[in-house]
């Protein structure tokens, strides 16, 4: 079930560091600010400095955490969280998420970097519609700078559908529906009841798949 699933993700919730851009590739271009570390006690000490300090100190968090994800290992990452107080799957997910994005994790582009950490997650979130080329569009009209606020990003983005949900809105197929619902295959609901189940299934859904792909 997990496999048929996690094909139809996009490449940017699986990918870790692209090939241009590793780890190393970031110590070796800007020694003075990442070094390699091999242990949970240096993850610690680098990520620990940098926590709550600022839009820059978050995508390096990203990139070290996405890091020592690939390095230690699953229970080393998570041994990891536990002694930096963050959720493996929540606070540790959406660093990683905001470091994955090329754009914002180009240190080229830290100057123009949102202060507002919702604001740094909304970009991420949403990188087909704000692509490195629609940022740079952005800072070159003055639009994008440490100012920018959530609802500021929101504008930027596509109407939502008639439908009702966002654009990048991605419904769950029926058979996942069913099966975190706890559902027989062969159940008659409503397209009305339908709507209403898919929506409380998301949450759940949502959790499990960040769990899989660690």
């Amino acid at each position: 079930m997990a496999k048929s699933v996690l094909k139809k993700k996009d490449r940017n919730d699986l990918r870790m560091l692209d090939e241009k851009r590793t780890f190393e590739w970031y110590c070796k271009t800007f020694p003075k600010q990442f070094r390699i570390c091999e242990t949970v006690d240096d993850y610690f000490q680098e990520i620990e400095s940098l926590l709550r300090k600022s839009a820059v100190a978050w995508i390096k968090i990203g990139i070290y955490l996405e890091d020592a994800r690939k390095r230690l290992g699953k229970e080393s990452f998570h041994e990891l969280c536990d002694q930096l107080g963050i959720n493996p799957t929540a606070t540790a997910w959406r660093y990683r998420k905001m470091a994955r994005h090329p754009w914002l994790s180009n240190p080229k582009n830290w100057p123009y970097l949102p202060a507002n950490q919702a604001a740094l997650l909304m970009i991420a979130k949403h990188e087909k519609e704000l692509s490195p080329k629609k940022l740079d569009q952005l800072v070159q009209q003055q639009e994008l700078h440490p100012a920018v606020e959530p609802r500021d990003i929101k504008a930027w983005l596509p109407a939502p559908e008639k439908n009702g949900h966002d654009v990048g809105y991605k419904p769950i197929t029926r058979p996942i529906v069913m099966k975190f619902g706890g559902l027989p295959k062969d159940v008659e609901i409503s397209e009305r009841d339908w709507k209403k189940l898919d929506k409380r299934v998301q949450k759940v859904y949502q959790e499990w798949l960040k769990e899989i792909t660690g």
